[in-house]
């Protein structure tokens, strides 16, 4: 065998001495490789492969001089082919004038000029070829030395006794800086974590540290272990990478693993494509997140565990580095989680705030009063309500207690007794809610007795009952789920915020010093009888700072007032505004703070002095029972900047 090589060695060196001394010679490095335009790809400089081969094969063709030929490895020679090509073609898109790439417009301008040649005529069968040497470009060109040697080096490459050196991906005749890479398990996310049916859990962390040199990792291998004895589309749907913002740089649907054929029977699959950069000296992380399937099998074992290896990174030299360290974390498998299932109970942004409500002056009732929106969002599985119970307290008599669904639909009624109502026909609704779904419930009560005086009512969520998805039931107790204050009159005016209701602040030079203007326009709408609201200082103004818990409380009489038409509205004798019932008139606010440094402020309406129908002294202007101060409401502004 050696002595064939010797043969062979021999032979190519006298054919190269021929080529040297008989200039006329034509040399061309002959292949088996056809071009295929229609399987043309983009490709990268260092890439090898099938789809590297026939891009040279058709830049070949094409016209582009690679004289090694279609090696199937994108080194110097592609790339200045490539780049004589984009230059042809005015492609001055910057990235590709060095020709390290040839990407989507590259493919199709090549494609359109291999089309070309293959329409340009040939010469007809039987006629004598041209004994003329022509003076144009179509000329057969005689080659040059660095082409002989080249055809030489690619024939001896070919019978495998020159190896293919490595290239650099820098600029020919650079080197860049030499690095380091090494791999482990990122601290987070944790081992131990639970992963149960039909969730998403970021399962894995790899960190990479760069070391000497920017890293570009270019690719790893995902490996499931035979030793969690499930292949792993049966609990998973699909494993994405994920870098530190989130972004997902590569989807893998379980099914895409390859089990081993021979050994430890693992399975595995090659992220490939990547160009992740880990700057120098520095930590950076990717994640494996796993989508689980809906259901695990039976007969899971006690933990998973998924691995990384292999990882290839290439420094600012070109050198790819191939660090030894792996990553590698375990879960937990929950095939269900029913017998942890419950409702998180919340009251909803939409429950009515703290305010007047006027029942009926005849029947003294009160009813359909709206005092609380709960919400219940299902937890680790769909769950069933089957019992509710609520408190109501306060001087209010509450005759009926409602549950209702959002839509206004009653789904349960009850009379309450020492303060208590409980909702026992919930099982026959079959409300049903799904895992992390949220449902919203409103309670209503009808109140008794209400007369010119002030009783007030607030109702609470105690205790529910639900069912699983496997048929168990359990109780479990609420807390702090409670709804406003509301205040209950036959007769009494009902707040609102006007059209302006807002605080601006200037700032002086240092931020030393804050001064806040507040604008701020009430509706009052009088509701069961007319109602008087004084000119004098009856609004109580609250100034709140975020840096401290110190209110600031002010009273101020309103700078004007006006009716439902706009029209501005004078104080009687007495030296009140009277609002016909029904009717609804604005009150506007105005009021100036000065604060030390600069925090953010807000001021809301804290109370309000009004008298109703009832009140006969008015002309003498003594205090009366009818008399109210309205506290607490919601009449308040947004932080400032």
């Amino acid at each position: 065998m050696e002595y064939g090589k010797k043969v062979f060695v021999g032979i190519i060196l006298s054919s190269l001495f021929i080529f040297l001394v008989v200039p006329s010679f034509a040399v061309k490095a002959q292949t088996s490789v056809s071009c295929d335009p229609d399987a043309l790809k983009p490709a990268s400089k260092g890439q090898r492969g099938a789809n590297v081969k026939n891009l040279q094969a058709c830049l070949i063709e094409a016209g582009y001089d690679i004289p090694a030929g279609p090696t199937g490895y994108y080194g110097p020679q592609t790339v200045s082919a490539v780049l004589e090509f984009y230059k042809d073609n005015d492609m001055q898109d910057g990235i590709n004038l060095k020709g390290n790439r040839i990407g989507p417009k590259g493919i199709a301008a090549l494609k359109d000029a291999l089309s070309q040649v293959s329409e340009e005529p040939s010469e007809e069968p039987g006629e004598e070829p041209s004994t003329t040497t022509p003076s144009t470009g179509s000329q057969q060109q005689q080659p040059s030395v660095d082409q002989i040697v080249a055809a030489v080096i690619a024939a001896l490459r070919a019978q495998g006794l020159l190896q293919q050196q490595p290239t650099s991906t820098g600029v020919t005749g650079t080197t860049g800086e030499e690095g380091i890479l090494t791999v482990d398990t990122n601290p987070t996310p944790a081992s131990g974590q639970q992963f149960r049916e039909g969730e998403t859990l970021t399962w894995l962390g790899v960190r990479f540290r760069a070391q000497d040199s920017d890293i570009r990792v270019k690719s790893f291998k995902v490996t499931w272990p035979s030793t969690n004895n499930v292949a792993p589309q049966r609990v998973v749907v699909k494993f994405e990478i994920v870098d530190e913002q989130g972004n997902v740089l590569k989807t893998i649907p379980a099914s895409d693993f390859t089990q081993e054929i021979s050994g430890n029977l693992d399975s595995y699959y090659y992220v490939t494509g990547l160009d992740y950069v880990v700057p120098k000296n520095t930590y950076k992380a990717l994640y494996i997140k796993a989508y689980a399937v809906s259901t695990f099998p039976s007969g899971l074992p006690t933990s998973f565990n998924l691995q990384v290896s292999e990882v290839r990174g290439r420094d600012n030299a070109g050198i790819d580095r191939f660090p030894a360290g792996t990553a590698s974390r375990t879960v937990t498998p929950q095939s269900t989680v029913a017998t942890s299932a419950r409702f998180d109970v919340s009251k909803s942004v939409s429950s009515p705030v703290e305010n007047n409500v006027v029942g009926d002056y005849v029947t003294g009732r009160a009813n359909n009063v709206r005092l609380l929106d709960v919400e219940l969002l299902a937890r680790n599985d769909r769950v069933r309500l089957m019992q509710l119970v609520v408190n109501i307290s306060g001087s209010a008599t509450a005759s009926v207690v409602y549950l209702k669904d959002d839509a206004g639909n009653t789904i349960d009624s009850a009379a309450p007794s020492g303060g208590t109502a409980t909702f026992t026909n919930v099982l026959g609704q079959n409300i049903w809610v799904e895992r992390d779904q949220t449902k919203k419930l409103s309670i209503y009560a009808d109140f008794t007795g209400v007369t010119t005086s002030e009783v007030t009512s607030t109702v609470s969520v105690a205790s529910l009952q639900r069912q699983n998805s496997l048929g168990d039931t359990g109780s479990q107790s609420v807390s702090g789920v409670s709804g406003d204050l509301m205040h209950i009159f036959t007769e009494a005016p009902v707040f609102a915020k006007g059209s302006t209701f807002d605080v601006s602040i200037t700032r002086d030079q240092n931020n030393s010093t804050t001064t806040a203007n507040a604008t701020l326009y009430v509706n009052v709408t009088a509701r069961g009888s007319n109602i008087k609201i004084s000119s004098t200082s009856v609004f109580t103004l609250a100034w709140e700072r975020n840096n401290t818990t110190t209110v600031v409380t002010t009273s101020v009489a309103a700078t004007e007032v006006k009716d439902q038409s706009g029209n501005t509205v004078a104080q009687d004798t007495n030296g009140y505004y009277n609002i016909p019932v029904n009717q609804t008139y604005t009150f506007v606010l105005q009021n100036q703070q000065i604060f030390t440094g600069a925090p953010r402020v807000r001021v809301k309406v804290n109370g309000i002095t009004w008298r109703n129908s009832a009140n006969s002294d008015i002309t003498s202007g003594s205090s009366s029972s009818a008399t109210e101060t309205w506290v607490g409401r919601d009449l308040k502004t947004n932080w400032s900047n």
